[in-house]
């Protein structure tokens, strides 16, 4: 699956591309003041795990995304699509994120 598969104008990957979805996490919990030990509190998942998501190392599943993005009062869909960037998403949410449909793309995650 290439970027412009999910409706991106660019088909191939920078390496500021690989961790998009990781950046955005992590200026959110730093905007909230948060360690990453709360928001894996929060997120039903460890310290470590969220570390290594921001640090790239580790692409979140979708229902992680979707706890991680609700600890941090985050917006899904956008996360979402930076996740499509990072190449991190199935074709079927792809497909729906391309369409628009963003309330499909969180139900599809919650599953």
């Amino acid at each position: 699956m290439t970027i412009r598969d999910c409706g991106w104008s660019r088909s191939v990957k920078t390496s500021s591309d690989l961790n998009l979805v990781g950046e955005y996490l992590k200026s959110l919990r730093r905007e909230h003041g948060l360690t990453t030990r709360h928001v894996g509190l929060k997120a039903g998942c460890t310290d470590a795990t969220v570390s290594r998501i921001e640090q790239g190392k580790r692409k979140p599943s979708l229902q992680l995304l979707w706890r991680l993005v609700e600890a941090l009062d985050g917006d899904y869909t956008y996360a979402l699509s930076l996740l499509a960037r990072d190449g991190g998403v199935p074709e079927a949410i792809c497909a729906t994120i391309s369409s628009g449909s963003p309330s499909s793309a969180q139900r599809a995650a919650r599953a």
